[in-house]
This record gives C-alpha cells, sequence and structure tokens, in this order.
C-alpha cells in the first residue's frame, strides 16, 4: 500500500523538474480559467436568439440618386411589386438593420415613462435602440404581437427635415415594457423620447436584439410608424425559398421600373449576424487555439518529466518489485505523484487566476470570474496530467525485479 510521506520525500528530493512543472501547470491553470470563462460568455452571446425569424430574412438598401427622390409616391408602388412575387413571405421598410452596428445617433436614444420639463433632470430614463418602420414590420421579422394592436397605416407618417410630422405611436419589446412600467401592462402609457416628444405604447411584442447587441440592454427595443421622405432605407423581405435567389431578382425589377435610384447592400441576415458577431467568433478561435496549445505542452511536460524521475528511479521500482509490489501498486505510486504536483499547481494557479480576473475586469471592464470555474479547471488539470502521466507510468510498472539484482551485483 502506497503512503504520501514516501511520495513527497521523493519530490523534495529532486525540486527542480517537479517544482518547474509546478510553475508551468499554475500558469496554466491561470490562462485556462479565465479562457474558458470568457470564451463561454462570447460562445453564449452568438447562441442566443435574435427573436425574430433571421434565417429567413434579407435586406437591401436603398437611396435615390437626387434630391428630388421622394419615398411618399413610390414606396407602395415597390412594396407591391416585392409582395407579388412567388416565395415572398412579406416586405418592410426600416431605416436601419438590425445587428449591424449603426452608430447613428437616430438609432440609439433614449425613453422616459415621465415626463420632464428641463431634459437635464434625468430620472427613469432608458437607453434602448430605435427603429423607424412601417405598419408590416411584425410579419417581416416574425415577431409576435403580446399586448395591444399593430400598427396600421394611418400611423405611418412620412417626414423629412423641414416637415415637424412625428408618430403619435410607439410599439415596444416585452423587456423594454417591464423595465419601464414593472408589474405593470405597458398599452395606452405615454412615453417621452428624448428631447421630450411623447408617444403612446399601443404595442408589445416579443424581446429580440436591437442594433448593437453589446449594449447592456440588448433587448431595449422600440419601433416608430416613421419613413424618411427622400431615404435612404432599408428593404428588409422575408421569403420562403433560396434568399440570393430571391433578392437579386428584386433588385432587377426595382431598377428596372425606375433607374433614379441604387439599390445596393443585398445581404442574408445570416451574413450580417456573422459580420456582427466577427470579434466574437474571432476571441472564440483564438481562445480556443490557446487553450489546445496549453493542453499539448503541458500533456509534454508531465511525460518528460515522468519518463526523466522513471529513468532516475528505476532501480528502486525494481526493488519494490523484489519485495513484492505488484504493478498495479507501481502505477497507482507515480500517478499519486503527478496528482500531488498538480494539486499544488492548482491551488497556485486559482490565486493567480483570481489575480489575473481582477486586473482583466478593472483595466478591460470584463467580467469577474465565477468561484466555481477554479475546482472545474483543476480537475479538468488533473485529467490531462494523469491521462499525459499514463503511458510512461504504465511502462515504468513493468520494470522488472532484475533491475535490482543487476544493481545489487555490480
Amino acid at each position: 500500500m502506497w503512503e504520501i510521506a514516501p511520495i513527497a520525500k521523493s519530490l523534495s528530493q529532486n525540486k527542480t523538474g517537479p517544482l518547474l512543472l509546478a510553475l508551468q501547470l499554475a500558469i496554466t491553470m491561470a490562462i485556462l480559467s479565465n479562457s474558458l470563462y470568457y470564451m463561454r460568455e462570447r460562445v453564449t452571446k452568438i447562441l442566443r436568439p435574435t427573436g425574430f425569424a433571421s434565417s429567413e430574412i434579407s435586406s437591401m438598401y436603398m437611396k435615390g440618386v437626387d434630391r428630388a427622390f421622394d419615398l411618399t409616391t413610390i414606396l407602395a408602388r415597390d412594396k407591391r411589386l416585392i409582395r407579388g412575387l412567388s416565395g415572398v413571405v412579406s416586405v418592410s421598410v426600416f431605416d436601419y438593420v438590425p445587428l449591424t452596428y449603426n452608430t447613428s445617433k437616430d438609432t440609439v436614444t433614449s425613453l422616459r415613462p415621465l415626463y420632464q420639463q428641463h431634459y437635464k433632470n434625468l430620472g427613469n430614463e432608458v437607453e434602448i435602440t430605435l427603429f423607424q418602420t412601417d405598419h408590416e414590420f411584425i410579419e417581416t421579422l416574425g415577431l409576435s404581437l403580446l399586448e395591444g394592436r399593430k400598427f396600421n397605416i394611418d400611423d405611418v407618417r412620412f417626414h423629412s427635415s423641414d416637415t415637424e410630422g412625428f408618430a403619435s405611436v410607439i410599439i415596444i419589446s416585452q423587456a423594454l415594457a417591464k423595465t419601464l412600467f414593472p408589474g405593470r401592462s405597458a398599452i395606452g402609457k405615454t412615453v417621452y423620447l428624448k428631447g421630450a416628444q411623447a408617444v403612446r405604447v399601443v404595442g408589445v411584442v416579443n424581446d429580440l436584439l436591437g442594433s448593437w447587441a453589446d449594449l447592456p440592454k440588448a433587448h431595449n427595443v422600440a419601433f416608430l410608424p416613421m419613413i424618411a421622405k427622400t431615404g435612404p432605407i432599408y428593404f428588409l423581405v422575408r421569403t420562403e425559398t433560396d434568399q440570393q435567389t430571391m433578392t437579386r431578382n428584386i433588385r432587377s425589377k426595382l431598377l428596372a421600373i425606375d433607374d433614379q435610384r441604387t439599390i445596393e447592400r443585398v445581404r442574408s441576415f445570416e451574413f450580417l449576424i456573422n459580420r456582427s458577431y466577427g470579434r466574437d467568433i474571432a476571441m472564440v478561435k483564438i481562445l480556443s487555439t490557446i487553450m489546445i496549445l496549453l493542453v499539448l505542452v503541458n500533456s509534454f511536460g508531465v511525460v518528460g518529466l515522468t519518463i526523466f524521475l522513471i529513468n532516475q528511479r528505476s532501480k528502486y521500482i525494481g526493488i519494490r518489485r523484489a519485495l513484492g509490489a505488484t504493478r498495479l501498486e507501481i502505477l497507482r505510486y507515480f500517478l499519486m505523484e503527478n496528482a500531488i504536483i498538480c494539486i499544488v499547481a492548482s491551488l497556485t494557479g486559482s490565486l493567480l487566476a483570481l489575480l489575473c480576473n481582477l486586473y482583466l475586469a478593472s483595466r478591460f471592464s470584463l467580467g469577474v470570474l465565477p468561484w466555481y470555474y477554479l475546482p472545474i479547471t483543476a480537475a479538468i488539470l488533473l485529467v490531462i496530467t494523469l491521462l499525459a502521466a499514463w503511458y510512461p507510468v504504465s511502462r515504468a510498472a513493468t520494470i522488472s525485479p532484475a533491475v535490482a539484482n543487476r544493481g545489487a551485483r555490480q
């Protein structure tokens, strides 16, 4: 039966190798635990549902070639043409496209449930993503109307820089409704946009992501029935068939009936979402590569140290075998030796991991590492260490007692 004391004594006699491996494992522990946490955050962000039928939607950017371009006279015609095509489910107009990281001041704004004469006295202000759209956006995005009603065609306002026409109603997401009116229905309530513009809530839709997926409250989304009279606009088209073929067909037909405009940026929502999460996807790949390299480096380190220690103690192993030690006991002895190194390294690595995370959290405003990542990472590291040591240790267990006899004759 093996004991801890002989193992500890053996490690103290061979300090350099075990200490270097323990330091290597401790650093790996710090990097691996933080990498796992931040990678999980990114993956969770990428995989979260958009809230709308993103796989069925494409967008097209349209603007006029001169200042005389007027959407009030052509928009209804264009939408009829698009809806009349086989495979088109719905079409709608937006000022911006969800999940495209628009930087316009009109996209991200604020909303308040209370009127304030002096805007500087903020209070109850909620940051939102605001879209200007038409009365068919719910069908086009594939949203669910949870309360109230949809926009009707009379709600839609065409506006320009020299007109003061502003929508009087608004539809908001469920998350925004709960934030503004906790425990109460938002239907019929008046809210105030930045600049104290009053609008009445007529509908609540399911949660969806706005333009900026990185916003702390990305599900705080609102829709106004407004369209810029002279554009530019985005057509969002929901189709049942091949999106690429359909959108090319739509673009050619629109240009055929009116060449006083340009239509570009014809893209599927899947493409837009992948582009929006490009940095997150790249970070996941980088962290995955780092973790794989760390696992390989530590595996080679464990194998190398184990072989070194076994070569140094081949005579000792032979004596143990001659005294009746079984292969299993030899196997357990060296695996326990590696486990002790790993446990000591994990304790040191946990402290390094917390210090590293505190620096990252304060320097780059990242999340704080949950405590349970430390034992999870320690367990992963222990499994890797034991698996890496298994082959050389299993070879050591086969050393013959004759090795001890040769040493005695010499």
